[in-house]
């Protein structure tokens, strides 16, 4: 009966555990969306000559390239290195 105790104890242990550590996801995802419309509203869209990922800056607060693409309509494609987020420009 004891034996059966100490294994279920271990086994809450154990999940107690894997909770805090999901906690700790939420948190910081939390903090990464709480900061977002910070990021948005200072993002720039060139840095250095180069167009910069918008949903890079705002999502995860990194800047990432947008290369273009060849495009056979009459838009200007261009695509994130990182995340690969697609943005069409009109002329």
């Amino acid at each position: 009966m004891a034996a059966r105790q100490e294994k279920r104890a271990a086994a809450f242990h154990q999940e107690y555990l894997e909770a805090q550590s999901r906690a700790e996801q939420i948190r910081t995802e939390r903090d990464t969306a709480s900061a977002a419309f910070e990021r948005f509203a200072s993002y720039h869209a060139q840095l250095d000559g180069d167009y910069c990922c918008p949903r890079c800056w705002i999502e995860r607060n990194a800047t990432a390239p947008l290369l273009p693409k060849p495009s056979s309509t009459r838009e200007d494609v261009f695509e994130c290195r990182d995340c690969g987020y697609r943005i069409a420009i009109a002329h």
